[in-house]
Order: structure tokens, then C-alpha cells, then sequence
């Protein structure tokens, strides 16, 4: 590598970065022994350091905002690097800042969809008004939700008829339509704006969606106020069925395509409680969470005692991606009655990784292997090493092959249960069970279980 400008030394290294972002961080440091006043690629080393969670990489995030040299993705990798233990607010006010002083198409999107989160649709949908490209995809989807959260049907309607004409797929519209009717105050109207959109082809994924929406019925217990980010544990009120469904977010700090206020909405029709849980320390759940106690064994008793103290005897546990984690593992030690994972991870470590041709989500790997222990990387060693476990359904699209080698990983246990989503080719396998028909199925396996187990 013997370039006279950084210039290829940044490409190079930028196109490791999708694959190794160990190899990536080597390319940026030779580049620097040889480039050693270019900012940029000092820029990439911080971030790369960043996002493989060494020791002492952490900055401080408010100075390097006021730091006119600075690189915008730097500024991403901190902020990302931090977010577990930032609240929503935090996050909309640092993607504010950053937006300010980064004013791109891509710096507004990302803070108009932490306001998204935040739900506040008005001042959202005002930020989105200011993107550039209005033909975007994402300025669409914001656009319709904002529309939606605001009762504007007809405006809705508009953004969700250009969004189909993007050409995204038909996956990213049930992502769209999911998102629109989760903001929707009232289901009814929102329903029929998809009922009047015109579909090219298999219109079935919308007619699922359509589907689950319409058996969401009138709560029967008070609906959990705010967002997931607001505590790390939120649990409901107790409903008549005396029965509790607890959806682990994943690393996203999201329950996947599917809000979890649309999951409590559903389960709030039938009487059943809901919880929502997200790790403030980006460890999969394993350490447990300070809310409930600090560690795993006090979490799991702190948790017992929440729910003993509602009179919930039955416990169901969700989760999407690295929250898959967390449902399996709180779910056993809690005896749930059901498990259900979401393209979630059986063994991340990082040679098993490698041996799969597995490169997805390198931060975020690289960070949990260096804080978690063999025993917790592997959850298949864990589950082989119980004498009891509970019933675990591993959902996955069937044509993404890397979800599918985690979810055989355990299929050999016989308390497991695989579930292979067909058509789909997608690691967010909530919204491609929704178009196919398969979480509504699952949702009502769990609600003749409570109603008849």
C-alpha cells in the first residue's frame, strides 16, 4: 500500500469495514503512520476504536461537538457507543446537535427518527419538511407516521401511495404500514387507508397486516404510557387473565418492526399484562438490570416478586435479535410457559461467527466479546447445561441463512421449536411474520394457552 494521497487508504479500509472491522482499523493505522496529519483518517481510527469497545476509546461526546475539526461519523460511533445508557431525550437532543453541526439529508433524518421514538410527531414531521430529498424512502415512512400520529388520514394516505412507488419491496412497506398504524390513535381509519391502497401483484403481507390489526380490540387494562426507552423494566397493569407476555428489545433497543406499544395493544384486548425490558449496559441481559436488582439472580427474584405482587402466574417472554437472548434465558429461569426468539442469536462468539461466514453487527460483537464470558457468548452451552427448560420457538426467514445456522444451533434440544418464515430474506423477522400470517399465529398460540392451559 503505497498511495500518494490517504484517499485510497480510506476506501480501502471503509470497504473492510463491512466485513472485519479489525482488518479496517489495521488499514486506517498504516494509513496514518504514512498520512499523519490527515484528519480524516485519524477521524476513522477514533471511530473504528469506538465501535470495537477498546479500553479507553471512549470520548467525550458534548466536547467533540464543539470540536470544529471533527468527522461526523465520529460523532455517530460515540453517540452509538453511549446510547444504551442514554435516555430518549439524550438522544434527540445529541442527533439535535449533530444535525446542527453536521446539516446533511442523512444527520436530519437520523434526529427527526429519534424524535419519531420519542413521539413527538409534530416537531418530527417539521424536521422531515427540511430534508432535501422528500422522494426518500425514510422521509416518506416519517412523514406518513408523523401524518398518522396526527390523525392527517388524507395526508397519510399520499405519503404511503409515493412511498410504494419507491421501489423498496414489499418488506419495507409492511415496516412502513406497521410503523403508520402503531402511531395511529384510532385503528379504524388507518386500517382503511390500507384497505384503499392499490397493491401490484400478491397483496397477502398486507392483508396479514391488515388482519392483525383489526383483531386489536378495545383494552380491557390501561395501556403502558410513553415509549420502551423511558425505564429500563415497564410493566403494565395486571389484566383479568392473570397472564404477562415480557418483550426483551433488542440491541436497537427496539421489539423489531413491531412496536412494543403495538404489542401492548394487542395484549390489552384480551386482558393479558404486558412488560417491556432494554439493557442499559448492552450486555444481552446476562448481568441482569439495576432497575430490578444488578445482577441476573436478583433481576430474575426482583422480577418474581413484581409479578407475584400483580397475581401474574403465567409468564410469556418475547424477543427480537440480541433480545432473543434475554427472553431465553429470563424465560427459563422465570418457567415461562412460552418462549418465542426472533432471529435471535444462539452463539456469538467470534470464532463460530467466522466459521459461518458471519460478519453482521462487528461493533457490536467485537464490544460483547470483550464483556461477556465464554459461557454467556455460547447459548447453547448454557441451555444444554439446564435440567429444566422452557418451551423456545426460533422464528427466522427461512431465506436468510445466517438467522437460520443460529436458530439449528439448538434445534437438537427438545424443548425447541423452529419456525421458518417463508418468502422472506430478512434478519428483522417480526414485520415478515406479520405479512406472512406467522406472529398473528403465534400471538394466538399464546392467548389459548392463557385462556385454556
Amino acid at each position: 500500500m503505497r498511495p500518494d494521497k490517504a484517499a485510497p487508504v480510506i476506501r480501502l479500509g471503509q470497504t473492510q469495514e463491512k466485513k472485519d472491522l479489525a482488518a479496517a482499523l489495521r488499514t486506517y493505522e498504516r494509513g496514518r503512520a504514512k498520512f499523519p496529519t490527515d484528519e480524516q483518517l485519524k477521524g476513522l481510527i477514533s471511530a473504528a476504536r469506538l465501535k470495537m469497545g477498546f479500553d479507553g476509546a471512549e470520548i467525550d461526546l458534548d466536547a467533540e461537538l464543539t470540536n470544529p475539526t471533527q468527522i461526523e461519523q465520529v460523532l455517530r460511533a460515540a453517540l452509538n457507543q453511549r446510547i444504551a445508557a442514554l435516555s430518549e431525550t439524550e438522544i434527540v437532543e445529541y442527533n439535535r446537535r449533530i444535525a446542527e453541526v453536521f446539516p446533511l439529508d442523512r444527520t436530519r433524518v437520523a434526529y427527526a427518527q429519534a424524535l419519531v421514538s420519542a413521539r413527538k410527531f409534530e416537531t418530527a414531521a417539521r424536521v422531515f419538511d427540511e430534508v432535501s430529498n422528500q422522494g426518500s424512502a425514510r422521509v416518506l415512512l416519517g412523514q406518513a407516521v408523523c401524518a398518522g400520529a396526527m390523525e392527517d388520514y388524507a395526508k397519510a394516505e399520499a405519503f404511503l401511495r409515493q412511498h410504494m412507488e419507491t421501489g423498496e419491496g414489499e418488506h419495507a412497506f409492511l415496516r412502513a404500514a406497521a410503523a403508520f398504524l402503531d402511531s395511529s390513535p384510532d385503528l379504524k381509519p388507518a386500517i382503511h387507508v390500507l384497505e384503499g391502497l392499490d397493491f401490484s401483484g400478491d397483496n397477502s403481507a398486507i392483508g396479514n397486516l391488515i388482519e392483525f390489526a383489526s383483531r386489536i380490540m378495545p383494552p380491557r387494562r390501561a395501556l403502558l404510557k410513553g415509549g420502551i426507552l423511558d425505564s429500563e423494566v415497564r410493566l403494565s397493569e395486571a389484566g383479568q387473565s392473570g397472564a404477562a407476555v415480557l418483550a426483551f428489545a433488542g440491541f436497537a433497543r427496539r421489539t423489531g418492526a413491531m412496536p412494543f406499544s403495538m404489542i401492548d395493544r394487542f395484549f390489552a384486548g384480551y386482558g393479558v399484562s404486558t412488560g417491556s425490558f432494554y439493557d442499559s449496559r448492552a450486555k444481552l441481559f446476562w448481568d441482569g438490570l439495576d432497575t430490578l436488582g444488578g445482577t441476573l439472580d436478583a433481576s430474575i427474584s426482583g422480577l418474581r416478586q413484581r409479578l407475584d405482587a400483580n397475581n401474574l402466574d403465567r409468564v410469556y417472554t418475547i424477543g427480537t435479535s440480541g433480545g432473543g437472548v434475554g427472553a431465553i434465558v429470563w424465560g427459563c429461569e422465570l418457567e415461562a410457559r412460552r418462549v418465542l426468539s426472533f432471529s435471535g442469536p444462539t452463539d456469538i462468539r467470534i470464532e463460530f461467527l467466522k466459521q459461518n461466514d458471519d460478519a453482521r453487527g462487528q461493533a457490536a460483537i467485537h464490544a460483547l466479546n470483550k464483556r461477556l464470558d465464554d459461557s454467556q457468548l455460547n447459548l447453547r452451552a448454557w441451555l444444554e447445561a439446564r435440567h429444566k427448560r422452557s418451551p423456545i420457538r426460533m422464528i427466522f426467514c427461512e431465506n436468510e441463512p445466517l438467522d437460520a445456522v443460529q436458530a439449528n444451533n439448538i434445534a437438537h434440544l427438545p424443548e425447541v421449536s423452529l419456525c421458518p418464515v417463508a418468502r422472506y430474506a430478512e434478519h428483522e423477522s417480526v414485520s415478515s411474520a406479520l405479512g406472512t400470517g406467522d406472529l398473528l399465529r403465534e400471538f394466538d398460540s399464546i392467548l389459548e394457552d392463557v385462556h385454556h392451559g
